[in-house]
């Protein structure tokens, strides 16, 4: 479902649960770091359901970039974080769709280190540099559409 413009309601995220965080991954739908950013958030949902969830949006660069400025325009950015323009850029979604910007694949990476150091799956995941199979994270097309919600 590449090239589904922003405008589009499939870019809808609906309401954060009470005590629980989105982790949201946007990018490329062809990229090692968005797909490494993909796997480890969906690791760290599926192996804290009570905690955390996912949404995902893959696209082309231009769209990507679209939703990026549509979605994030009037949101405060932290000093490190001005200017971002790679793929991916993850965030956190808490309460009434607080948004609370993360950085690239680096930055989560460093977040889950930190965030989970007594478990050894997700410290490697996050530590470990891309492998080929990140690249087409999004199987390209095949048989997942773009926008991936998994609400838990």
């Amino acid at each position: 479902m590449g090239g589904v413009g922003t405008s589009n309601n499939a870019t809808h995220r609906w309401e954060v649960l009470e005590n629980k965080t989105r982790i949201c991954v946007a990018g490329f739908f062809i990229s090692n770091h968005t797909g490494r950013a993909r796997r480890l958030a969906a690791m760290i949902a599926r192996k804290y359901p009570k905690e955390y969830e996912t949404w995902f949006y893959f696209d082309s660069p231009g769209c990507y970039y679209h939703f990026l400025q549509e979605t994030f325009d009037n949101v405060p950015f932290p000093q490190h974080l001005k200017g971002h323009d790679s793929s991916p850029f993850v965030w956190f979604e808490t309460g009434k769709n607080v948004i609370e910007p993360i950085g690239g694949r680096s930055h989560f990476a460093e977040w889950a280190i930190n965030r989970f150091k007594n478990d050894a799956e997700i410290v490697e995941c996050a530590s470990t540099d891309w492998s080929l199979g990140d690249i087409c994270h999004n199987y390209c097309g095949a048989e997942e559409p773009s926008i991936v919600q998994i609400q838990g």
